[in-house]
């Protein structure tokens, strides 16, 4: 009965994709072509490994969602994607699908953000306003590596099976709300929110990157140990970089005049400490991997999806 049923969502899963695939070149083809376009190959591969269209479907979901960022369209877009979720686990489906859901997801919204010229506007103004108050960065960074702390604790403690799912439906709320106070910032909530984003940043693209990156992450990954090296590096890691850069004086690498030794230090000690702690000596050489990623992010590449999706591929090569 379910192998039925199954097949049968799986046929609507590429008529919806392709319907969709074709409504977003229909209405905005020059900036809709290329994301669609490059959301195939990765598809492709998530189809061989899956022998399902869900994959595909949630890649073009995710292309329209991100598309249709800071706008009312979005919420027309983006519950289809955590129904699918929700479909996906009440019919237990296998880990490897729940795996390339979480892919589809990351690399949809990736693609989207990449290739779309107004949302690189955004991530540029992210970029240049980076530092400029130090006292909203301190804040950021000590909320950013709470939340951290939860995260790796859930993960270890509960192990990345429960964890990727119970992350994949949360990142949805984030995505919601980021959305719904960029629209209406009147309330006193949407005040608050807003007073913690950088200076002339649109709300919330960081946290976007994020969710993307360690969507990506989870997919990749499939140990619980190494999830929490991925999560301790992306939410502590990073955040103690910017904290040690802009509190101790000291030289600019020489890859990047945007980042410090201090910070360059910070991660990946602490990364490797941490990293060491978990997994021996391959440990080490993941919290070198994290400085890296992060010391060599700059526009367009963020940071906080840079170093999840570049542990994950080292994490799943070792």
């Amino acid at each position: 009965m379910w192998a039925v049923i199954f097949g049968l969502a799986n046929l609507a899963a590429l008529g919806a994709g392709t319907a969709i695939s074709v409504v977003l070149l229909a209405t905005d083809h020059k900036s809709s072509t290329l994301p669609v376009l490059i959301s195939l190959p990765v598809s492709g591969i998530l189809y061989l490994i899956t022998l399902s269209f869900f994959p595909f479907l949630v890649t073009v979901l995710s292309l329209a969602s991100a598309k249709y960022l800071y706008s009312r369209r979005f919420f027309l877009v983006s519950p289809w994607l955590l129904a699918i979720g929700i479909l996906i686990y009440s019919m237990n489906a296998s880990q490897m699908l729940w795996r390339s859901f979480d892919i589809a997801i990351g690399y949809g919204t990736a693609v989207a953000l990449f290739t779309d010229a107004t949302v690189l506007k955004m991530i540029m103004k992210n970029e240049e306003s980076r530092g400029s108050n130090r006292h909203i960065e301190v804040i950021r960074d000590l909320l950013h590596m709470g939340a951290g702390a939860i995260l790796v604790a859930l993960a270890l403690g509960y192990g990345e099976g429960h964890m990727r799912i119970a992350l994949t439906i949360a990142v949805f709320p984030f995505y919601y709300a980021g959305n719904y106070f960029s629209l209406y910032p009147g309330s006193r909530l949407g005040r608050a929110v807003h007073s913690l984003e950088r200076p002339s940043t649109a709300l919330g693209i960081g946290a976007i990157w994020f969710a993307a990156g360690t969507l990506i992450a989870l997919g990749l990954v499939n140990s619980t140990p190494a999830l929490g090296v991925v999560l301790f590096a992306t939410t502590i890691g990073d955040p103690l970089a910017t904290l040690f850069g802009t509190r101790f004086n000291s030289p600019r690498l020489p890859f990047n005049r945007k980042k410090s030794v201090a910070g360059f230090s910070a991660i990946l000690i602490f990364s490797a400490s941490f990293s060491y702690l978990l997994l021996g000596i391959a440990g080490i050489f993941l919290g070198v991997v994290a400085a890296l990623a992060e010391s060599f992010s700059y526009y367009p590449l963020d940071d906080n999806f840079a170093i999840p999706v570049i542990l994950g591929i080292a994490v799943s090569l070792i």
